[in-house]
């Protein structure tokens, strides 16, 4: 079982989570586009309450918490908000809120009309939808975020190859579906990949430690993997590289169709349909950076999934029973997915180049897994993510170099070597005199 919890952590870069739903639905259409947040927003005797969070993500603001107080930071304006207060604070003045901010299931709510338009929103209503229409747009350089990401997207596409550090840290809780226990673990994981578009090329090494209450120690890990037109490699503990086959499947397509780099994954969001936003411009190292808020809303999460589930090619050798359960497994598995995604992007005022990237993501699956016979019980799953990380590039159009993998072993050779091991001819241990 700690095997599984620590290859869960490592295979999925997302997660969730849940707030209860309240007791109004309140839609919400932010810059012309219907938006859809994790977190429902609420109608509070007339007022419209969003978490705190929902503010950051429409408005790019920097926002920190004290104790009872909240203050909001965009551009020149600066808003003191205090836990139950209706009043508060806009640049040094006193304005009443129709709401006090409150903390529902661990969430600060905030009026949203009031705060958002503090800072310049424009905020209506539509009663027969009951939708909040936020018009918030900002430009830098005559540029929207729409722009930006876009001429972002192009200015990295200009170099064949780069490199990217990556400093991830997970936290998983789960239901332990033989026992029914909670369980827990922690990951930190540092990367560094190398990426080429043509021909392409895929290289990425990790190293990784899990600690949980579960483990009698910390366990740590070393693996790399590597992508290219011949395949997909990996080592494993004991064997060296190995050589990833899959009957019917083929990689190099599905590394093309596929986000294997947060860089990469950019269009694919876009695609998908997400909230943009400008955060505050930031400075480092005498370099000046616009910084993007890029949200995937549960729309644009669940439209990336069935995206995803079509471009895997299934093996041929499976028969049509097979494919039909194993669709009904995918279905069940994402059907009450829900997640959260939630990049910072850096551009480099003077070269468009995302130089950097924070990500903040949440995942929660709870659901069940049908059985492979109608005798046994279904399989519960109740699993919460949580991950953040950052990635810095660099090494623009530089060479990169590889590990040869020419003598990689396949997986049938790994399994028949290790069945072919007879436990009744085995050596015995030879006894000592003191025994």
């Amino acid at each position: 079982m700690k095997r599984l919890l620590v290859g869960l952590c490592t295979l999925l870069m997302l997660f969730v989570f849940s707030i209860p739903a309240l007791a109004v639905d309140v839609n919400l259409n932010i810059n012309g586009k219907d938006f859809q947040p994790i977190t429902i927003p609420q109608l509070q005797e007339g007022t419209t309450m969003v978490p705190l969070y929902l503010i950051e993500r429409i408005s790019g603001a920097d926002i920190s918490v004290s104790e009872e107080s909240i203050t909001i930071y965009k551009g020149t304006d600066t808003l003191v908000l205090t836990l139950n207060d209706t009043q508060a604070s806009l640049n040094g003045d006193l304005i009443n809120l129709p709401q006090a901010p409150t903390e529902v299931s661990n969430e600060i709510i905030v009026p949203i009309r009031a705060v958002m338009e503090s800072f310049g929103a424009t905020i209506d209503w539509v009663q027969e939808t009951k939708t909040v229409l936020v018009d918030f747009q900002e430009k830098r350089a005559q540029m929207s975020p729409e722009d930006l990401l876009l001429k972002s997207n192009e200015a990295s596409l200009a170099f064949n190859t780069y490199k990217a550090r990556g400093d991830l840290q997970q936290t998983m809780q789960m239901i332990n579906p033989e026992t029914g226990e909670p369980e827990s673990i922690d990951i930190q994981m540092v990367m560094d990949m190398a990426m080429q578009n043509e021909p392409i090329l895929l290289h990425v090494k990790s190293d990784m430690t899990a600690s949980s209450l579960q483990l009698p120690e910390e366990e740590n890990m070393a693996t790399e993997v590597l992508i290219n037109e011949e395949g997909m490699y990996t080592t494993m503990p004991d064997q060296g590289w190995v050589k990833l086959e899959i009957p019917g499947m083929d990689i190099k397509a599905l590394l093309e169709e596929s986000s294997q780099d947060p860089l990469s994954s950019l269009e694919q969001l876009t695609e998908a349909g997400v909230l943009l936003s400008f955060s505050n411009d930031q400075e480092i190292d005498g370099h000046s950076y616009w910084v993007l808020n890029v949200t995937v809303g549960l729309d644009g999460f669940q439209q990336i999934l069935d995206e995803v589930m079509q471009n895997i090619p299934l093996p041929e050798e499976i028969d049509e029973n097979a494919t039909d359960q194993l669709s009904q497994v995918f279905q069940e598995l994402f059907s009450n997915m829900q997640a959260d995604i939630y990049y910072r992007i850096w551009v480099d005022q003077d070269t468009y180049f995302p130089k950097y990237m924070d990500l903040y993501t949440t995942m929660d699956i709870k659901t069940e897994i049908p059985a492979p016979s109608s005798e046994e019980d279904p399989v519960l799953l109740d699993i919460s993510l949580q991950q953040s990380g950052t990635f810095e590039y660099y090494d623009l159009d530089e060479p990169i170099s590889v590990p040869d993998v020419s003598d990689a072993k396949s997986l049938e050779d790994i399994y028949e070597s290790e069945s072919s091991i007879d436990p009744k001819t085995e050596q015995a241990p030879v006894a000592t005199e003191d025994e």
